[in-house]
């Protein structure tokens, strides 16, 4: 009844059997008044046929079916939803979960406006760009090149028009192309060595620079500039290309964690009401309670994923106030650390302050507890049994607070040090017991670290434990 979920029960007729108060509160209704009221009343016309097929589906397989569908929720807003559903046992009632993806849905949205700035910027910058694939022989000598793609700009430099050699060979537009020239081409495509070179154009009456890099095997691209301007034009151009692979990045990571370290949790969390509904009847107590217990620490671990994850996307968004207070700061850290005392125990840690009760700072305390909460808990993760874990803070000469999370835990290699903090490359890894861990608490934790205009450091020794260091201004 009371899990952060969604969950409801329909009939074949799509009229709702059984639901809990997350559901109820999502419609924004009474949850008595909804019993034996038909779902399809608050699914607008254009959803209606997909929700359709997905309970008919359901009724007919009696598999887990999925689909995703917006409603119509309190003061008539629109939520975008997914709706797994599955027939546990004899009852002929479909068993939904409901998931909200309205939050993921508006990240979504926000990639896809930024890839269209991108694009627009591709084609007003000023220098001339031209993505190419190289062409080789039977001995795998390159002879030619076909031109993929190429901005306004690049007329300008190579005095071809963009739109009539797209899709063309540099030999069908110039017979008499210089073969060194395109085996240098070649050699980049092939090697994925970039080069560098300068030219002088008789017909711009100017001296050009051209680098040449290789985006992917067999395709080499070309950005013609100014020498005159080439420094400056290097920095913009690799700021724009860092600015299009961390979107890119953030995109693939965010499908990622969707497709994987959600869905992984979610099929246990099926399978273990798959056995209370098959076998509550004839099992022991004491089964059901160690069940019960896998099912409450499944579904935390999924809403902390899921609470991670909105709030970082959220915050990548802009859409997370930014309020600093001045409040004493060791009440914050006791409070918050009683999120992991039950896990903590469990492994028989011992955890240890090093606080004077008159340590003020000056932060956003919702932002402050959503960093404790995640390096504390990381802490716990992966610090071993009967392991020591020490929480401290002290001024330090810049005006700041410096709080630092000490673990006796397994520490990290250089590689994962490395790492750490980068949204393209995956760094996470299984807990001491084996428990979940997805990397994004620890990049939410570093943009609200930066968003106070702190730093945050980490210390590490593979097998003796790691430090957690940030700042925050007094």
């Amino acid at each position: 009844d009371f899990a952060p979920t969604g969950y409801f029960s329909l009939s074949e007729d799509a009229r709702i059997q059984r639901l809990n108060f997350a559901f109820a509160k999502i419609l924004g209704q009474d949850r008595s008044k909804l019993i034996n009221n038909t779902f399809r009343y608050f699914i607008p016309t254009n959803s209606l046929t997909v929700f359709d097929n997905f309970l008919r589906l359901v009724f007919e397989s009696r598999r887990t079916q999925s689909c995703e569908i917006t409603i119509k929720g309190k003061r008539n807003s629109i939520f975008h939803v997914s709706l797994s559903g599955n027939i546990f046992g004899e009852e002929n009632l479909c068993n939904i979960t409901l998931f909200d993806l309205t939050e993921i849905k508006q990240a979504e949205a926000a990639l896809r406006n930024n890839e269209r700035k991108f694009r627009l910027l591709f084609e007003n910058m000023v220098e001339g760009f031209s993505l190419n694939e190289i062409i080789t022989d039977d001995y795998g000598n390159p002879v030619d090149f076909r031109i993929l793609e190429a901005n306004a700009a690049y007329g300008r430099y190579s005095g071809l028009n963009p739109d009539e050699v797209i899709g063309k060979t540099i030999c069908e537009i110039r017979p008499d192309v210089d073969p060194g020239q395109i085996a240098t081409y070649g050699k980049v495509a092939l090697t994925g060595k970039p080069v560098y070179f300068e030219y002088f154009s008789k017909s711009f009456n100017r001296s050009f620079g051209v680098r040449v890099f290789c985006p992917e095997h067999g395709k080499f691209a070309t950005v013609f500039e100014d020498v005159s301007k080439r420094r400056q034009a290097e920095e913009e151009i690799s700021h724009k290309n860092e600015e299009l692979r961390m979107s890119s990045a953030e995109k693939d990571r965010f499908y990622s964690i969707l497709a994987h370290d959600l869905r992984s949790p979610f099929n246990g969390l099926l399978g273990l009401t798959q056995i209370l509904a098959d076998e509550m009847p004839n099992m022991a107590t004491d089964e059901a309670h160690k069940i019960a217990i896998a099912l409450k620490d499944s579904t935390l671990r999924i809403y902390n994923l899921l609470d991670n994850l909105l709030e970082w996307s959220r915050n990548n968004l802009g859409l997370i106030p930014f309020n600093p207070v001045n409040f004493r700061l060791l009440p914050v850290m006791i409070e918050t650390a009683t999120l992991i005392k039950e896990p903590s125990n469990n492994k028989g840690i011992t955890i240890s302050y090093n606080i004077t009760d008159i340590l003020t700072i000056f932060a956003d305390e919702n932002m402050l507890r959503t960093i404790l909460r995640n390096l504390f808990s990381n802490a716990v993760k992966f610090t071993p049994h009967n392991g020591l874990i020490n929480i401290s803070a002290k001024k330090i000469e810049t005006n700041c607070i410096e709080i630092s999370i000490s673990d006796s835990g397994i520490g990290m290699n250089k590689e994962i040090l490395d790492n750490l903090f980068r949204l393209d490359v995956q760094t996470n890894r299984a807990g001491t017991d084996g428990e979940a861990s997805s990397g994004f608490g620890l990049l939410l934790c570093k943009n609200l670290v930066l968003k106070h205009g702190g730093t945050i450091s980490v210390e590490s020794t593979e097998g003796k434990g790691s430090k957690f260091s940030f700042t925050l201004p007094i």
